[in-house]
């Protein structure tokens, strides 16, 4: 299972090789890029790489697709084409039996100036560590063609020498003997000269003006060192522009020019950033997004040693791959798999390293998948060594590759035996076999088939299979086989069995659950009645409707009047839970805008009571929330016993309200207060268990107790839209209460169908 790692290494560096090979080339651009689509369909298995329109000022089609990539600058990938496909050229793609699509910018100087195609008739083609290599190749190319492009309008100026002479290139006029005639302003300043006096071209460059001619135009050279500060890399252009003249152009290639076109290439990366450092591994200069790749700021990578940064158990193998080995070439690219240690975060990373000046580039990369990966790997190599089934494993073409030890309890076969053979030889009835791994390809799954197997012996076995399609990176995929014997199955029909009988105690208990809600909704309602008659005329009185009463009468009434409403509220609670329980609530679904929203009378007046408490209340929904379909006044609901319970549980600080959109279907809504949060024993029922009320231990004040069914109530009205519900928090730090909820329930819900 380690060899694919190191295979994916190896396509890696190869790529990344062949496309640095390719960049430096003098083919004309369109040779170039065919090359590079080329070397991208053969390293990764690409069906269609194409580049679309080249042009320097931009993509010529402005489709919505070619337009989202050239705004958003980053690359979009489409793992499952379908004819619900975000944009109209994927669904075209999808026609044309494409399954998979991925789109790369090209970017330089925060430009698009193309855009690489791949498209793959695999679904879930394009992973993370892929697209990966393939921006970082595609960016790198773009790099290069723009770079070529701009070093050839500087030649052209130059071949027009006095028209150009003023051009921000520092430039020379040299005579045969390497003595400066002329230079321009630029020069002067890029190369601090004082005067022209007797001052030779060998004297600035280090080369003389017959080596100047003779190198090919771009070559790096360098400055010669007159004091002790680093020397700067230059790229020549010599020209003889007569028997007696020779015009030199420099462009500055130095370290400072080249790292920043490097670090530009993973600048918005998450999951790669770049290291520069000197031959002792002492950090020069990080890319910005270190933070968000390795956990740690810029700021504090710089000048430190990079063997310091890592564990010690990978320290010495670390630097030994970058010592000289006897008798063997160091190859041109180092790669590797490191634990790094920088400070409170320990990223594992991996690393590819090459040669950069005087010192080294490391590409590193996020590595926890691959880690994840291997331990799922190690998970799946042991339950088919545990398992009491028979597990095989079989190529693509049909021939066992591995499987347990069960097989020769089962079968007769030693292990050793059936490696090798093709699974059809241990099958009685070949169509049975050919039908199901047909299908599994096909993306189907095949669970309990009745086969029969031929042993060792040449006897029957009667058994059920499962069949999986196994694929893992660049291997052309595989099969997974469980067999189960007859008897196990019968085992199973037992145990079926058994689970009708539960179910059958299952349907009991519900329709003893319908008969308790349905007694819970009737005498609710059958309340109702009498606490209005009863608020109504204390009412009446209060008001002085049959006389004045003194304060001690009217404090009275008011009393009995505000417990009149907390007992209707009880009721209408228990009443709403009785309805959900037995499924009589219907939605009255009706577009809401949830910016709107905050302007409800009861959101206004829980807003009030919450500044009355000396608390601050927020309501923000982000720009990019859209009107959604729903109950308003069942969302209403679902706001005010967050809201109410957040504000009930803070004594200072404040309470915000946050709505924001969640992928193309979906919007989140936080409700986050600062108050005593929740216990962890406390966290075990709320959501779980009716009439359940978290403790206040911690509050100034203590309310009146409630019916602990807010959050039951809440849980099923999100539950009915289509959404879900859950918490965080902390204790003495506050909780965030967040559920989502479909922009549109139905077509979440033909979403879904879709998916199962």
């Amino acid at each position: 299972m380690a060899g694919d790692q190191i295979l994916e290494d190896l396509v890696m560096s190869k790529f990344l090789a062949d496309v640095v090979a390719i960049a430096n080339g003098s083919a004309p651009d369109d040779d170039v890029l065919k090359r590079f689509t080329d070397v991208v369909s053969h390293s990764f298995g690409v069906d269609r790489a194409s580049v679309l329109a080249l042009k320097f000022d931009g993509i010529a089609s402005e489709s919505n697709l070619d337009g989202y990539i050239r705004n958003t600058k980053r690359p979009y990938i489409d793992n499952q084409l379908s004819d619900y496909s975000a944009f109209p050229e994927l669904i075209t793609y999808r026609n044309e039996g494409y399954k998979s699509c991925a789109l790369v910018p090209l970017v330089v100087s925060s430009r698009v100036v193309s855009v690489l195609e791949l498209l793959s008739k695999s679904e879930g083609k394009f992973s993370e560590s892929m697209m990966g290599s393939i921006t970082l190749g595609a960016s790198f190319m773009g790099f290069a063609i723009a770079y070529k492009a701009e070093i050839g309008k500087n030649l052209r100026l130059a071949e027009y020498f006095d028209a150009a002479f003023n051009n921000y290139i520092p430039q020379f006029l040299v005579a045969q003997d390497g003595k400066i005639v002329k230079l321009n302003k630029i020069a002067i300043k890029e190369f601090d000269i004082t005067g022209m006096q007797g001052i030779r071209i060998s004297d600035i460059l280090n080369a003389d003006i017959q080596k100047l001619l003779s190198q090919p135009v771009g070559m790096v050279t360098g400055i010669a060192a007159t004091d002790n500060s680093i020397p700067n890399v230059y790229a020549t252009s010599a020209v003889k522009i007569s028997d007696r003249l020779v015009h030199v152009a420099v462009n500055n290639v130095s370290d400072a020019f080249m790292n920043s076109a490097l670090m530009a290439i993973v600048r918005d990366s998450k999951d790669n950033c770049i290291v520069i450092t000197d031959s002792d591994f002492k950090v020069k200069d990080v890319s910005a997004n270190s933070q968000v790749v390795l956990g740690c700021a810029r700021n504090i990578l710089l000048g430190g040693n990079m063997v310091d940064m890592l564990s010690k158990g990978d320290q010495r193998e670390f630097t030994g791959m970058f010592e000289d080995k006897k008798g063997k070439a160091k190859p041109e690219f180092i790669h590797g798999a490191v634990t790094m240690v920088l400070g409170d975060s320990q990223p594992y990373v991996h690393f590819i390293s090459k040669r950069f000046f005087n010192g080294y580039l490391f590409l590193l990369g996020k590595a926890e998948a691959e880690r994840y990966i291997e331990r799922v790997r190690d998970d799946l190599i042991a339950f088919i060594s545990s398992s009491s089934d028979v597990v095989v494993e079989v190529d693509a073409i049909g021939n066992i590759r591995d499987t347990n030890i069960v097989v020769e309890k089962v079968l007769g076969y030693k292990k050793e035996e059936l490696i090798g053979k093709g699974i059809a030889t241990i099958y009685e009835d070949k169509g049975i076999l050919d039908r199901d791994m047909t299908y599994v390809k096909n993306s189907g799954k095949v669970d309990n088939t009745f086969v029969n197997l031929i042993a060792k012996d040449s006897g029957n076995i009667p058994a059920v299979h499962s069949v999986r399609m196994l694929r893992s990176g660049t291997d052309p995929g595989g099969y997974m086989i469980i067999i189960k014997e007859l008897e196990t199955k019968r085992t199973l029909d037992s145990l079926k069995g058994a689970v009708d009988d539960l179910n059958g105690q299952l349907k009991r208990l519900r329709t003893e659950g319908e008969l308790k809600s349905q007694f819970i909704y009737n005498i609710s309602h059958e309340l109702k009645t009498p606490l209005t008659n009863i608020k109504g005329f204390s009412t009446l009185l209060y008001n002085g409707e049959f006389g004045n009463l003194n304060d001690e009468q009217k404090e009275y009434l008011k009393t009995a009047i505000d417990e009149a409403d907390r007992l209707m509220l009880i009721i209408q609670q228990v009443l709403d839970a009785a309805k959900l329980e037995a499924e009589k609530v219907k939605l009255e679904l009706k577009e809401v805008d949830l910016q709107n929203m905050a302007n409800n009378p009861s959101i206004k007046a829980l807003e009030e009571s919450a500044r009355n408490k000396g608390l601050e209340f927020t309501w923000k929904v982000n720009f990019d929330v859209p009107k959604i379909s729903a109950d308003p006044n069942r969302l209403i609901q679902v706001f005010v016993n967050l809201i109410g319970n957040a504000i009930k549980f803070t004594e200072k600080g404040g309470i915000t309200v946050d709505v924001s959109r969640l992928g193309k279907n979906k919007v989140l809504c936080r409700v986050i207060d600062t108050g005593i949060g929740i216990s962890e024993d406390d966290k075990k029922k709320l959501f779980r268990r009716k009439f359940y009320e978290a403790t206040k231990k911690g509050l100034v004040q203590q309310p009146g107790a409630g019916t602990g069914l807010g959050l039951s109530i809440t849980r099923d009205l999100v539950k009915l839209h289509g959404g879900k519900i859950n918490f965080d928090s902390k204790q003495g730090e506050g909780s965030t209460f967040k559920f989502t909820l479909p922009i549109s329930p139905k077509k979440a819900r033909k979403k879904d169908q879709q998916g199962a």
